[in-house]
């Protein structure tokens, strides 16, 4: 179907309009929900807030329970999805510790923003930049059979990311467990536990200055790896990325520690 830059009917009575006829990437694929609007348990910021938001902290033995199994959710292909927390824009020195998250798209969700228009691969024409540092997860319990887990960046929230520790959680998810992902700077992922139908720990487009170490993957005999870093293409891939110790509990070998009690072995003596 031709641009012709006017209002331009598709089916069902949905009509789209482009600002310009020409300068699209070829391939390119836009998403349009007609679902259910996005929602989020506990929001810190609407992601252009002028000055920071700042000390926050977000604790207890309490659970939040977002019941997307008897509510209409948004599309998981557009960019604003549910989440049981999400941090959003200027915020900073926020502490996420000892809740339950449970049935919804997402646990945690942490991008920044910006003014600028969006280039291929991540760029943006010069403008504001929205950004999110000083983030701590800590101790948490995702159970979410039908969803995901911590998503930390975004590329279509294009702010900065920076200092953010995902340590010490235990999850249970449908999908993806825990997404480093876009612009998102000097970052921990360390002794989680992950049980997860899809991906355990996956690093996605230009994170970068990363930790991954100590994580267990749990309740998989079948060898999924617990760490995978790439990007689709057009886009950075993950760098300067350090990974340390990470195990598939039933698939991943243990080199069975010597006991002190067992004799040790000696070459057998020839004489002369």
């Amino acid at each position: 179907m031709p641009i012709t830059g006017e209002w331009q009917e598709l089916s069902a009575g949905v009509k789209i309009r482009f600002d310009n006829r020409t300068g699209h990437n070829k391939g390119s694929l836009w998403f349009v929900s007609y679902d259910g609007r996005e929602s989020y348990g506990i929001r810190i910021g609407h992601g252009l807030q002028p000055d920071y938001i700042e000390d926050v902290r977000i604790v207890g033995k309490g659970t939040i329970d977002l019941n997307a199994t008897k509510n209409v959710q948004p599309s998981g292909l557009v960019k604003d999805i549910n989440a049981c927390v999400l941090v959003h824009g200027r915020v900073r020195n926020v502490a996420i510790r000892d809740i339950t998250m449970t049935d919804t798209m997402r646990s945690v969700m942490i991008y920044g923003e910006h003014t600028g228009k969006f280039l291929a691969g991540g760029a943006v024409t010069p403008g504001e930049s929205f950004d999110a540092e000083n983030i701590d997860i800590l101790h948490t319990r995702t159970i979410n059979p039908h969803g995901s887990g911590y998503l930390l960046g975004h590329p279509s929230h294009r702010g900065h990311l920076r200092n953010v520790r995902c340590n010490h959680n235990y999850m249970e998810t449908a999908t993806t467990s825990i997404e480093p992902n876009f612009q998102l700077d000097r970052y921990e992922v360390v002794d989680n536990v992950i049980k997860s139908a899809g991906q355990a720990i996956h690093c996605w487009r230009m994170s970068s200055n990363g930790l991954i170490a100590d994580n267990v993957r749990i309740h998989d005999n079948t060898g999924l790896p617990v760490v995978v870093a790439n990007a689709p293409g057009g886009w950075k891939p993950p760098f300067n990325l350090t990974q340390r110790n990470n195990r598939n509990h039933l698939s991943d070998p243990v080199q069975k520690p010597t006991s002190p009690l067992e004799p040790k072995k000696t070459s057998p003596q020839v004489k002369p």
